[in-house]
């Protein structure tokens, strides 16, 4: 059996309907503003926290991510044995191109350059600045500064060259390098 006020609805009555129908319809309203309030809410606070996430990731990028050219004060270096007889350091993750007497090491505009020749070659200057090769997409060239060391032994020395974009702060990176150059 009904409920007498579903009963009244079932016979016809209109006042039973406005009876029932009012109260339904402002829950329902009540209802769908509350949820719209709370999603526009939960949107805008997930909004902000997705924004300050981002914001602290770019931040901590900004702090941690070297200039162009720097090498990071936290480089990782392994030993290269050359079949020339000498060993030296160069930054671990640089590729490697060994041809003949020259081992070539490179990562960006960056690069070590040892090359092994007869005593008494052209002369080298110990800091001179170039240009680099051009980018394969944009056809730009940046300023580069070279570091040069020279290393005698015997009738042969090698030359180690080192360079970076100009302005760029390798001294303490540089200087490991070149003091761990040993002859075998």
């Amino acid at each position: 059996m009904l409920p007498g006020y579903l009963r009244e609805m079932s016979t016809g009555s209109a006042a039973a309907l406005r009876f029932l129908t009012a109260p339904l319809l402002a829950a329902s309203l009540l209802c769908a503003c509350s949820r719209w309030t709370d999603a526009s809410s939960t949107a805008a606070s997930a909004t902000a926290a997705a924004t300050n996430v981002a914001q602290t990731a770019n931040a901590q990028a900004d702090t941690q991510t070297s200039p162009s050219g720097d090498i990071p004060d936290t480089q990782a270096f392994v030993r290269y044995s050359s079949p020339e007889g000498y060993s030296v350091l160069a930054p671990e993750g640089w590729s490697r191109t060994v041809s003949g007497a020259t081992a070539t090491f490179v990562s960006h505009y960056d690069g070590e350059r040892i090359v092994v020749r007869r005593r008494g070659g052209p002369n080298v200057p110990h800091a001179y600045a170039s240009s680099s090769p051009p980018d394969a997409v944009t056809g730009k060239t940046i300023k580069l500064e070279h570091n040069a060391y020279i290393y005698p032994k015997g009738a042969r020395e090698a030359v180690l060259d080192l360079w970076a974009p100009q302005g760029s702060d390798n001294v303490d990176q540089w200087k490991k390098i070149a003091q761990s150059f040993r002859w075998k």
